[in-house]
Formats: structure tokens, C-alpha cells, sequence
């Protein structure tokens, strides 16, 4: 499930604890694939 679809679907509040989970294990992977990504558009 999206972090979009959590907090869409979530009409009580933000539940800081799926925050904090996204925080800690999507960001850094996106961080690695946008990283990827940034290196391979300078090699071109």
C-alpha cells in the first residue's frame, strides 16, 4: 500500500508510526534509486 493510499484512507488522523516506517525504509531506498538514476543521466 502507497503512503498516499494509508493517509488518503486514514479519516482519524496521520498514524505517526506508518510515518516514521516510510521514513526509515522508503525514503532511503528512493534516495538510492534517484542516486542511480542521477548517475547514470552524467554518463550520457
Amino acid at each position: 500500500m502507497t503512503f498516499l493510499a494509508i493517509q488518503c484512507h486514514e479519516y482519524f488522523g496521520v498514524d505517526l508510526d506508518i510515518v516514521w516506517e516510510i521514513i526509515q525504509t522508503d525514503i532511503p531506498q528512493f534516495e538510492i534509486q534517484i542516486q542511480a538514476l542521477l548517475n547514470e543521466l552524467s554518463q550520457s
